[in-house]
């Protein structure tokens, strides 16, 4: 689901499942938008090599962002690690998005990366 905030400062949520409900906040108490830690959207293109493997960070306009390789076996968290020192983003909180549209947790196993990307 995905929760949208009016400008008049009304909660309204729309997603898959009908319908969306969002509880009434109490009295003195408003919905306010996160901005205190806006997200960072990246995508993330994979290619394959025999011991180490490659990925491109992209914008969502497409341009080339960062580039690393990281050892088959690395866990999502040591990728997310290295990709927010090389994009220098203090103050947002990085998603990662695979070519498959699959987001890149601290878990993902970095080898699922590629053997969806085909690498």
């Amino acid at each position: 689901h995905t929760v949208l905030l009016r400008s008049d400062g009304v909660a309204v949520a729309c997603g898959d499942e009908e319908p969306c409900c969002l509880p009434v906040p109490e009295a003195g108490v408003s919905y306010v938008p996160a901005v205190a830690f806006p997200d960072f959207v990246v995508q993330l293109q994979a290619k394959g090599g025999p011991h180490a493997r490659a990925a491109e960070c992209h914008s969502i306009a497409g341009s080339t962002l960062a580039a690393l390789t990281i050892a088959e076996e690395e866990l999502g968290q040591r990728v997310l690690c290295q990709l927010t020192r090389e994009l220098g983003r203090p103050g947002t909180r990085l998603r990662v998005v695979t070519l498959c549209g699959d987001v890149l947790t601290e878990s993902t196993k970095w080898a699922d990366v590629f053997a969806y990307a085909g690498g």
